[in-house]
């Protein structure tokens, strides 16, 4: 018997301390018809201890019309299954976590009766599912919790969106032990908005200090008291070139800080938009802003990096002689 002969080896990945042998159609979690296996059930299997991808050996049974994991929470991934004849998934209060729909499930023809709730399965549905799924549930999984606002919402049956009437908790139900928090693509505008938020004030603090500068260099072409004591030409100099070096060094340090903090919210706001994207949008469109998201930071984070080295210059353009400029651009 072939199928038995796959079956078993199946049987081995999952747990290679089983010794279940013989006539796999006799075993409770296998149903047969003749020696083809139609049905395999394993939300009454014990012997799976740690977390593993359901073995690819199972597409070799291409009569199999029911498969259940349920409440398997070791099984963290089903690379495929036989589509030709399935008709009955439940998945369940399994361990299942992927950030695409199943392809899979979108290519079977026959499904009638599909159930993943209380599963970790966030990605979308980007094509039609060919099956007429009659009974659905996609209770309790980031679906429910993200659909209304995709793009492909179109793409799920209304069978499987009425299952959804009770949101989406971040918990599993008694037959899991797992919980989680919900990571839909909503939290992201926050980090974006916060971002920009930055950005705005440290342009508002920069044209105030410019207006402040500009201010101060008219002040200083008055008239002003000369010094009690004398200095040569020579200290001044010094002088000029001592407090140049002081304020660039605490002009330098607080941009370092800024560039620090800059680049902690950036990548922030790129990891949550990652993921948002990659539950709500197809690949081609991610990559497509993600890209418009990198040219709107770095040029921000170039153009502060001009304001402050502009801002530098102004304050000392009309005060430093040409000597000091050849030596400043030696010490930067």
């Amino acid at each position: 018997m072939t199928d038995c002969i796959h079956f078993q080896t199946i049987i081995k990945e999952l747990n290679p301390n089983d010794s279940n042998t013989g006539d796999c159609c006799s075993w409770s979690m296998v149903k047969c018809d003749g020696t083809s296996i139609v049905k395999i059930d394993f939300s009454d299997y014990k012997g799976i201890d740690k977390d593993v991808s359901f073995p690819q050996t199972v597409q070799f049974l291409s009569n199999l019309k029911e498969f259940s994991i349920k409440g398997q929470q070791h099984i963290k991934e089903i690379p495929s299954l036989p589509v030709e004849n399935i008709e009955k998934i439940d998945l369940s209060n399994s361990g299942l976590s992927s950030s695409m729909f199943p392809t899979w499930i979108m290519d079977a023809q026959k499904i009638k009766e599909l159930d993943i709730s209380n599963t970790q399965i966030t990605g979308m549905p980007q094509r039609e599912i060919r099956s007429n799924i009659k009974s659905c549930s996609f209770s309790n999984t980031p679906i429910c919790g993200t659909y209304q606002s995709s793009p492909y919402a179109n793409f799920i049956p209304d069978t499987c969106k009425s299952s959804c009437s009770g949101g989406y908790t971040g918990s599993i139900s008694s037959n899991g032990n797992n919980s989680t928090n919900n990571n839909g693509g909503t939290k992201v505008w926050p980090y974006i908005l916060i971002g920009f938020a930055v950005v705005a004030i440290l342009g508002a603090l920069g044209f105030l200090y410019m207006k402040k500068s500009k201010r101060s260099d008219k002040l200083s072409n008055y008239d002003s008291p000369r010094p009690i004591l004398p200095v040569s030409k020579k200290e001044n100099k010094m002088l000029k070139l001592s407090l140049l070096k002081f304020l660039l060094m605490k002009i330098l340090q607080l941009y370092q800080r800024f560039q620090h903090l800059l680049l902690l919210i950036v990548l922030q706001m790129k990891v949550k938009l990652k993921k948002w994207l990659v539950t709500n949008i197809m690949l081609p469109t991610e990559e497509m802003l993600i890209k418009i998201f990198s040219k709107i930071i770095v040029p921000v984070e170039f153009l502060l990096r001009i304001f402050i080295v502009n801002t530098i210059f102004r304050l000392y353009l009309n005060k430093i002689n040409h000597s000091i400029h050849i030596h400043l651009f030696i010490i930067l």
